[in-house]
């Protein structure tokens, strides 16, 4: 388990960036201020898989970063790595369920499956990146590019101060 709810599970993360995430009494971590990047600092191979279960309380915007190389940097996710969206309202390629600007998610799939409260993406990573929302399939990305998936880091985006964001766990295998 990458996060559990516990400060104890939260050592092996890092911040990238301002802003950070909160561990909340309700045992969440809830995002705040900037532009910024809460990271894994275990390194990963692939194939493995990500389940994040996450909740947003308004048009917000936030995502689960994939593959991407350790950074004090959160553009280093952005530009090395994939992001999974978490923002219901934007565009097709950068609406939940999307690898950010590269693939958009199918939307029927996606609108069936989102719900307004807890929502859980498992991501799982290899050849080809494949999104589940809630237990749903909506999005295969089969063309990633090699070196941006042969291994690398997990990450939860801090989006910015008025975007609010929670996760209540984090589990990799």
């Amino acid at each position: 388990m990458a996060f559990d709810g516990t400060r104890k599970s939260l050592r092996a993360w890092r911040q990238a960036g301002p802003g950070g995430f909160k561990l909340t009494h309700s045992c969440t971590l809830r995002s705040h201020g900037g532009l910024g990047l809460l990271w894994w600092s275990h390194r990963l191979r692939r194939p493995y898989t990500v389940r994040a279960t996450w909740r947003l309380r308004g048009d917000f915007n936030s995502g689960v970063f994939v593959g991407f190389p350790a950074s004090n940097d959160p553009q280093t996710a952005i530009t090395r790595g994939y992001e999974v969206q978490i923002d219901a309202t934007d565009d097709a390629d950068s609406t939940t369920g999307a690898i950010y600007n590269v693939k958009a998610p199918n939307l029927a799939r996606r609108d069936r499956a989102l719900r307004k409260g807890w929502n859980t993406f498992t991501i799982s990573v290899g050849r080809r990146i494949v999104v589940r929302l809630n237990g749903t399939v909506v999005t295969t990305f089969v063309k990633p590019e090699r070196a941006r998936l042969t291994g690398g880091h997990i990450g939860l985006q801090n989006h910015s101060a008025a975007d609010t964001v929670e996760f209540r766990s984090v589990q990799v295998r």
